[in-house]
């Protein structure tokens, strides 16, 4: 079940990249997603979901990585609450400064 609401998450999302190994699983969201992110927030609720995640912003993308370690029942549930509550607004990166 949390399966294919990841995967429709996902696709809303336009998320093209789930790296999962066996210690963590990363989810790279794309520019155009992550220019509408409000990083504090994202943060808070992201802690408040599970305090393992980590986030990491690099070449105009959001990573979200979470440790499998010691996680209690299935990172899905985890990822699906955080993809589903993502505080999105409008696209800061065409803003102009005045």
């Amino acid at each position: 079940m949390y399966e294919e609401w990841f995967e429709s998450i996902a696709k809303k999302l336009n998320i093209t990249r789930v790296t999962q190994t066996s210690r963590e699983v990363e989810i790279e969201l794309p520019e155009e997603v992550t220019n509408r992110i409000k990083g504090d927030k994202l943060l808070v609720e992201a802690y408040r979901i599970n305090p393992k995640f980590n986030l990491k912003y690099f070449n105009k993308r959001i990573f979200i990585t979470l440790p499998l370690i010691n996680l209690e029942g299935s990172f899905l549930v985890y990822l699906v609450k955080l993809l589903s509550n993502l505080p999105l607004g409008e696209d800061t990166s065409k803003k102009s400064l005045q």
